[in-house]
């Protein structure tokens, strides 16, 4: 008799902490959901406000300056970069060529 007095208390808090997990894990998710939605508004809010702004206007012509020289300075150091490179081929070669040259043929 005991034992089954024990076996369905056992059942009983097993149900219970079942019931109260769930409950947590949906006000878990509810809460998450309700976070999402709010960071969602208060990032459309604050890009309306900001989308007529000057200086929204200004970062933007910033940043595109910014990536227009950057391209520009790759470009003129890559360019650099090949010609150093040609240089030095032409040199190495003019060594080779004389280098031969002063070796007697047998």
């Amino acid at each position: 008799v005991a034992s089954n007095q024990t076996a369905e208390l056992n059942r009983q808090r097993e149900n219970e902490r079942k019931y109260l997990k769930a409950q947590y894990e949906f006000e878990r998710e509810k809460k998450l959901a309700e976070r999402s939605i709010y960071q969602k508004e208060r990032n459309q809010h604050w890009a309306q406000r900001l989308a007529c702004s000057p200086l929204a206007v200004d970062l933007v012509a910033d940043y595109e300056r910014i990536e227009e020289e950057n391209f520009i300075r790759e470009k003129e150091e890559k360019r650099r970069a090949a010609l150093a490179e040609r240089k030095k081929r032409k040199i190495k070669n003019q060594i080779i060529v004389k280098a031969l040259a002063e070796v007697p043929l047998l």
